[in-house]
């Protein structure tokens, strides 16, 4: 394995690891819900840079580390965040191609998705009812693409991940 490779690797887990620390930071009850989906617009922008090298086992691989941080149902997160990894894959060069706010569009159908996936779980395995300020997250995380995106692929371009 080359340098640049595990580099790369290093690059993408140090990111991916910032998210589940910004995922579980505290915050101030009314605020909880405006959480952005900050695991999921971080893995999208990678599986949509790198398509070939970041996919499903990266998201699987966060998803249930992220399960075991926010104490939620083993697998669920995983199995949410692999979906919409895998989906973004199919769909990499179509979104790649849209504008800033097209893209943005398209990152608030996948993080819905991920969103409607984990409602589904808790109902069928805990079930827990959300309010409907749950879907909250998703347009803030849309609102925050460009800026995720535009601040991962300057770190991608400043470490030359390939």
């Amino acid at each position: 394995m080359s340098l640049e490779k595990s580099n790369g690797r290093l690059v993408v887990f140090f990111t991916l690891s910032i998210s589940l620390i910004l995922a579980i930071l505290p915050m101030p009850q009314p605020l909880m819900w405006l959480r952005p989906d900050w695991v999921a617009l971080v893995l999208l922008y990678w599986v949509l840079a790198l398509p070939h090298r970041f996919s499903v086992g990266w998201a699987w691989g966060f998803g249930l580390l992220l399960d075991v941080l926010l104490n939620s149902p083993l697998g669920l997160h995983a199995f949410s965040l692999s979906i919409i990894a895998y989906l973004a894959s199919l769909l990499h060069q179509r979104i790649r191609l849209a504008h800033w706010w097209q893209q943005a569009l398209q990152v608030m159908v996948l993080v819905g998705i991920h969103r409607l996936i984990l409602l589904y779980g808790n109902v069928l395995l805990l079930g827990e009812q959300r309010p409907l300020i749950y879907w909250a997250a998703v347009p803030v995380s849309a609102m925050l693409w460009p800026f995720v995106f535009t601040l991962l692929r300057a770190v991608r371009r400043g470490f030359r991940v390939q």
